[in-house]
C-alpha cells in the first residue's frame, strides 16, 4: 500500500526514485494542426460575417477525461485524489500512458493527501483501461471504478495563433473587410484593421502579404479567389 512507504529508509528511497527516473513521462509530443483556408486558386465563396480567408496553427492535445472523481486509497484513507475534468498525455510506452491536469475551466486536478508519499504521475494501462496514482518511488495504486474516456482536447492560451479576414458587406461600391489576429484564443483578437477597398473591374485586395483576388460581391456576399496566404 501507499502509506507503507513512507516509513521506507533513506537509501532504499534513493534507489527506488533512481528506478522512477526511467518511465516515459515526459516523452510525448503533441499535434500542431496547420490551418490554411481557404485552397489557393479556388472559386469561393462566403457570406456577409464570414471568414474569408484563415490562417494559423492550434495545438491539440491527445488527453483523456475523468467523468466523476477517482480516488486512490492509501492504507485506510485516500491517498490521491483525481477531480472531474480534462488530463493531457505527458508520456507513454507500449502499454502506459501518462497524464497531468491539463489546463483551462474544464482541466482535471489532483489532491495529495498529507499522509501519503509524494505523487508523481497519472497513469492509465491502456490494455485493461484502469487508472493509477504513481508516486515518486514508483509505487502505484489502481483508483477503483474510475470511468473516463480517451479523447483529443484544443490547446488555451499561448496554444493558438490565427490570422483572418471576414467580409462585412459592400456599400457603393466599396468593400469592407476586417482582418484580426488571435493569440492565445480565438475569442477576442489581438489586433484588428478595418479595410476599406474600392470595387473595379479588377480589384485585388493585398494585406499583410496575403493576396485575393475580388471576382464579385454584394451586400450579402462575396466571390473571390486568393492568390496567397498572409505572410508570417
Amino acid at each position: 500500500m501507499l502509506n507503507f512507504f513512507s516509513r521506507t529508509t533513506g537509501v532504499f528511497v534513493c534507489c527506488l526514485m533512481m528506478v522512477g527516473c526511467t518511465l516515459p513521462k515526459g516523452n510525448y509530443h503533441f499535434t500542431q494542426t496547420e490551418t490554411l483556408e481557404p485552397v489557393v486558386m479556388k472559386n469561393t465563396q462566403v457570406k456577409v460575417g464570414e471568414e474569408m480567408l484563415k490562417v494559423g496553427y492550434m495545438i491539440e492535445y491527445d488527453a483523456i477525461y475523468l467523468e466523476r472523481e477517482a480516488v486512490v486509497r492509501s492504507g485506510q484513507t485516500w491517498g490521491y485524489k483525481f477531480s472531474p475534468g480534462y488530463y493531457v498525455k505527458t508520456g507513454e510506452d507500449k502499454r502506459y500512458s501518462y497524464y497531468e491536469p491539463a489546463k483551462g475551466k474544464r482541466a482535471g486536478n489532483i489532491k495529495v493527501s498529507k499522509s501519503t508519499i509524494p505523487f508523481w504521475a497519472m497513469q492509465v494501462d491502456k490494455q485493461e483501461h484502469t487508472l493509477y496514482g504513481v508516486s515518486v518511488f514508483t509505487v502505484k495504486e489502481q483508483a477503483k471504478d474510475a470511468k473516463f474516456r480517451f479523447c483529443k482536447l484544443k490547446g488555451e492560451n499561448e496554444d493558438v495563433y490565427m490570422q483572418t479576414l471576414t467580409y462585412m458587406g459592400l456599400e457603393e461600391d466599396v468593400l469592407t473587410l476586417v482582418y484580426n489576429v488571435y493569440e492565445g484564443n480565438l475569442v477576442k483578437p489581438t489586433h484588428m484593421d478595418v479595410l476599406k477597398v474600392e470595387m473595379s473591374e479588377y480589384t485585388i485586395v493585398e494585406h499583410e502579404g496575403a493576396k485575393l483576388r475580388i471576382i464579385a460581391a454584394s451586400d450579402e456576399h462575396i466571390e473571390y479567389e486568393v492568390l496567397s496566404y498572409f505572410s508570417e
